[in-house]
Order: structure tokens, then C-alpha cells, then sequence
């Protein structure tokens, strides 16, 4: 959500969601390195005008069978696993 919430700022800003117009660069930064205490890698895809965010599970960690959870900016949820409620 926080994600979400940070990516819309960046539109609502740049009128984009990428760090220059046309690029691929999302205005929100991946997460540099992965906390031990980390359950996903996450990951963002960028056009001007849409993203997605993805949390993949990190095999091995408590929450490796959760599935894939993607975040786009229409605020739809889909992927493998299931979203909380």
C-alpha cells in the first residue's frame, strides 16, 4: 500500500510515474540489498502512465509459499498468491 500510495505522489508530481518522460526508470526505487529478516524480493516496472509492483517470495523464508502478489495503478491485485483482506 505505502508503495502505492508513494508511486501516485510521484505521478500526481512528474505527471508520470518514470523518472524522465518516455523512460523505463521508475520514479520509485527498488529496495537496494535484502534484509535478512526479509520475506520478499520486490521488484517495479514503469511506463509514464502505469506500474507494477511485485513481492516474490524468497524461497526458504517463512513466507515462501505465499505466491506472487502484483500491485498495479489502477490498484488491481493479482498474481499467485492471495492478498490479505
Amino acid at each position: 500500500m505505502v508503495c502505492n500510495i508513494h508511486s501516485s505522489n510521484i505521478s500526481s508530481t512528474n505527471g508520470r510515474y518514470t523518472t524522465a518522460s518516455g523512460g523505463t526508470t521508475c520514479g520509485v526505487a527498488n529496495p537496494s540489498g535484502t534484509p535478512s529478516n526479509t520475506d520478499y524480493t520486490f521488484t517495479a516496472a514503469c511506463t509514464d502512465t502505469t506500474f507494477t509492483l511485485t513481492a516474490t517470495p524468497i524461497t526458504g523464508k517463512s513466507q515462501a509459499s505465499d505466491g506472487t502478489l502484483i500491485l498495479d495503478n489502477t490498484g488491481a491485485r493479482t498474481g499467485t498468491g492471495t492478498w490479505p483482506t
